[in-house]
């Protein structure tokens, strides 16, 4: 597991190890970031997790944008239920402080960067 540090984050800008994207990123669990691409921009479900499955994380944080604009589909959250997936789901600003708190764990997130 990769030491990831997400450095800041504003409205369609965020910085990871010093790194600036500009554009939604996921990291898995082996500390890789990755852009990251959904179907429908404001709702997400499985089939946008990329990796997410095979990754099989202790936990899941899905960054929903600077306002909260994105939803998650039930089958996201029945499936991290039906595993024992700690699931944390928050505005992008609150997913990235949940995720830089959480060390040693298995852990991925995807981070919508604008709405």
């Amino acid at each position: 597991m990769s030491v990831v540090l997400i450095n800041n984050y504003s409205f369609g800008e965020i910085i990871v190890n010093d790194k600036k994207y500009n554009q939604d990123i996921y990291i898995d669990t082996n500390g890789k970031i990755n852009s990251w691409w959904r179907k429908k921009s404001h709702f997400i479900e499985m089939d946008d997790l990329e990796n997410f499955t095979e990754q099989n994380p202790e936990i899941l944080i899905i960054g929903t944008g600077a306002y909260g604009m994105a939803k998650i589909s039930a089958d996201i959250k029945n499936f991290c239920q039906n595993r024992k997936i700690k699931l944390i789901v928050e505005p992008t600003n609150r997913a990235i402080k949940e995720y830089n708190r959480f060390k040693n764990k298995k852990i991925m997130a995807y981070f919508h960067i604008t709405c």
